[in-house]
């Protein structure tokens, strides 16, 4: 059964999805592709993506408030005009209220950080640890109101969900940012330096999505145990057939990807010096081929960033299958009633319950 306001908090959830995994993925993007270019192809020029990463942090602070209010609506069984007197219950006597504060803390750290150094390029391993070191967390919280903490009890599966929302954001959220700042940074630049930066733009981020597309794998296949016992229950529940809708999705993915790191990637190789090609470079460069009769650097980098927009598109409607996911309860969770108020509608303190309110990506 859907709760009223299900549509809505859909729309909610999916956009704090995007903006989540855009903030990992474009911290992921800045500290594995451009600081590499840069230190080979001086020429590229790609600030820190600063304005950006504030921007989504924005959104992202904006969605967890609204994600908040659902929840406390759900919990509490009250109407929004009467919702303010509760919320300091909510969110001190809740789990969910207790991860809110703590992401809230983390979204501002995020945000003075940047501010605070805007004076240099977040070039210093220190800067990129911190920040690295705050995604994680705010990642972190994120798994501890999910599925995987199954009422706020810490579990093998809350790292095994961090890991798999890390994957995400790493391969997604990177694929986001390839596609809006990576085609910047090649505009103007000139023979050697375009071909040098597209190639080692391409090689550094499918290093990252692979072990990424590897981590989501073992951590996908664990919290699919985890939360489906019996392929029953994979076909014949709300939760298991958007889960293989998911997965339905992230096939062509992988596909792309493929072309681009065996197919676009030797080609760009080869035009600067003969490689040995193996049995998968083969097959997809001679599909490449089909569509680029006279391979250059400019032809490639086009179709590079046409699979990249095709890859992020899927990307989107993948974090939209995991956003209604999290309005479902899983099939091992599907026993659990929320509590709400009784029959009075008088709220009665003990009776606030998230039991029910865990949320998985």
């Amino acid at each position: 059964m859907t709760h009223p306001h299900f549509l809505a908090h859909l729309f909610v959830r999916w956009v704090e999805f995007v903006s989540l995994v855009s903030l990992v993925g474009g911290i992921v993007y800045w500290n594995f592709v451009v600081l590499t270019i840069k230190r080979v192809v001086p020429e590229f020029k790609q600030q820190l993506l600063r304005r950006k990463l504030l921007i989504t942090l924005l959104v992202l602070g904006v969605t967890l408030i609204t994600d908040m209010i659902f929840r406390s609506l759900m919990m509490s069984g009250k109407p929004i005009g009467d919702l303010w007197p509760l919320l300091s219950i909510i969110l001190l006597k809740t789990h969910s209220g207790k991860v809110f504060i703590g992401q809230g803390v983390l979204i501002l750290l995020l945000t003075g950080f940047l501010l605070a150094n805007h004076k240099n390029n977040m070039e210093r391993l220190i800067d990129r640890l911190i920040l690295t070191g705050l995604s994680i967390g705010l990642c972190l919280t994120v798994s501890l109101s999910g599925h995987a903490a199954n009422r706020g009890s810490l579990q093998p599966t809350v790292l095994a969900d961090v890991i798999h929302l890390l994957a995400v954001s790493a391969w997604v959220g990177g694929l986001f940012a390839v596609r809006l700042n990576l085609s910047s940074g090649l505009s103007g630049l000139k023979e050697p330096a375009f071909s040098s930066s597209l190639r080692i733009g391409i090689q550094r981020f499918s290093m990252v999505a692979i072990l990424s597309v590897g981590a989501l794998m073992v951590g996908g296949l664990y919290n699919t145990t985890a939360h489906v016992a019996s392929p029953e229950l994979l076909v014949g529940t709300p939760y298991g057939r958007i889960l293989i809708v998911k997965w339905t999705l992230i096939l062509p993915m992988l596909i792309l990807g493929g072309l681009i790191r065996y197919g676009i990637f030797p080609l760009l190789l080869d035009l600067s010096r003969k490689t040995r090609m193996g049995f998968l470079a083969c097959v997809s460069t001679r599909f490449i081929k089909l569509f680029v009769k006279n391979p250059a650097p400019i032809d490639l980098s086009k179709w590079f960033f046409r699979m990249v927009t095709i890859e992020a598109v899927l990307g989107l409607m993948v974090l939209f299958c995991s956003a209604w996911m999290t309005q479902l309860a899983p099939p091992h969770q599907r026993s659990i009633v929320p509590v709400h108020t009784g029959h009075t509608g008088k709220y009665s303190g003990p009776h606030i319950s998230d039991s029910s309110l865990s949320y998985n990506y």
